[in-house]
């Protein structure tokens, strides 16, 4: 009986890796423009984001 190969989709390729990552972190402004936000308003955003995370330490 021939193996059965995983098809399921080929795995990500580390640029698709990165997007991903930069997607899902709320202190990248590609964050907030995946979720809709203009350019300008996407970097003050991630700014502020990243304020409120440091001023938790």
């Amino acid at each position: 009986m021939p193996e059965q190969k995983n098809q399921g989709s080929p795995p990500a390729s580390q640029p698709d890796k990165d997007n991903r990552s930069q997607q899902l972190n709320e202190q990248d402004p590609t964050y907030h423009r995946s979720r809709g936000e203009s350019e300008p308003d996407s970097a003050s955003a991630a700014r502020q984001a990243t304020q409120q995370n440091q001023q938790k330490k």
